[in-house]
C-alpha cells in the first residue's frame, strides 16, 4: 500500500470518527464545554490534515519541477525522468476497439442511466492490458513496466451516442453488437453511451517519471554494466511515495495532475 493511501485513509477515518462523535447522540450525555472542545478539535484537525496534504503536494510537484531529465545511458537508481520513443519488448497487443497494434491499452464504455435518485455515467464494460515496453532516446534504452504506473495519456477513439449525436463508426458498431451492447431504449432511441479508448503505440513518444531500479529479470552471471540491466517501475517503498506516471502530454500536464490527486 503506498504511502499516501495510507495517508489519506487515516485522514478519512479522523474526520468520521470525528463527525460521528460530533453529531451523534454522544454529545447529548457531555456538557457544553466538551462538546465546544471536540467541536473545535474536529476543524483543528481536519485543518492541520488539509494542510499537511497541500504541502506534500507541493513539494511532490517542486520536485518533478526541478528533477532534471536523464539521458538513458546515465539513469542512476532512484527517482529518474526520461523522455524518448516507445519500442516493443514482448509481442505487441491489439486494442479491442480500434484494433491498433499497442504495447498499452485501456477501453472503457459507460452508459448515462438512473443512478439511485437520480441519474449519472455507469462503467458497463472496461478493459485493460499492457506489455513491458523499452523507451528509446538517442543515447540508448530502458526497459518500462507499467504495472501500477497513473497513465495520462489523449485518448485515440472517443465517441458518445445518443439522440442527435453522429452515428457510430463501423468498427465501433461492430464492437458493440458482438458484445451485445445496448444500443438503444426500449423505445427505440439510441441509448447514451460513451466509448472511450487510449493506446501506447510503438514509436510514440512519452514522458517517464518512475524509480529506476535493477532489472529482477537480468541473471546475475549476464549483469553487466548495460542501462538494460535497469527497469523503470513503481517503487511505494521510498521517499517518492510511489510516484510512477507515463504519459504522452508535456511534464506540465503531468505536475497538474500531482497537484489534483
Amino acid at each position: 500500500m503506498e504511502i499516501r493511501d495510507i495517508r489519506l485513509k487515516a485522514f478519512i477515518f479522523v474526520l468520521v470518527v470525528s463527525a460521528i462523535l460530533i453529531f451523534s447522540g454522544f454529545l447529548e450525555i457531555i456538557d457544553k464545554a466538551t462538546k465546544t472542545l471536540l467541536v473545535e478539535l474536529f476543524f483543528l484537525v481536519m485543518g492541520v490534515a488539509l494542510f499537511f496534504q497541500g504541502f506534500s503536494k507541493f513539494n511532490l510537484s517542486r520536485l518533478i519541477e526541478n528533477l532534471p531529465t536523464s539521458k538513458i545511458r546515465s539513469l542512476a537508481m532512484g527517482l529518474v525522468e526520461v523522455k524518448g520513443e516507445v519500442q516493443k519488448h514482448k509481442k505487441l497487443l491489439h486494442a479491442p476497439l480500434t484494433n491498433l497494434e499497442c504495447v498499452y491499452y485501456y477501453m472503457i464504455i459507460i452508459r448515462y442511466q438512473k443512478k439511485g435518485k437520480g441519474s449519472g455515467w455507469v462503467t458497463i464494460r472496461d478493459d485493460k492490458a499492457f506489455n513491458s515496453f523499452f523507451i528509446k532516446d538517442e543515447t540508448g534504452r530502458v526497459l518500462i513496466e507499467p504495472k501500477n504506473a497513473d497513465v495520462v495519456l489523449t485518448p485515440v477513439c472517443k465517441h458518445e451516442t445518443g439522440i442527435g449525436k453522429p452515428p457510430l463508426p463501423e468498427y465501433l458498431e461492430a464492437y458493440a453488437m458482438q458484445h451485445q451492447l445496448p444500443l438503444k431504449n426500449f423505445m427505440g432511441l439510441p441509448e447514451r453511451l460513451l466509448f472511450t479508448e487510449y493506446v501506447i503505440r510503438p514509436a510514440a513518444e512519452l514522458y517517464v517519471l518512475g524509480t529506476a531500479k535493477t532489472n529482477p529479470n537480468v541473471a546475475d552471471v549476464n549483469r553487466g554494466k548495460d542501462v538494460e540491466d535497469l527497469i523503470i517501475g513503481r517503487d511505494s517503498d521510498n521517499m517518492y511515495q510511489g510516484i510512477y506516471y507515463i504519459s504522452d502530454k508535456p511534464e506540465k500536464d503531468v505536475i497538474r495532475k500531482v497537484k489534483m490527486d
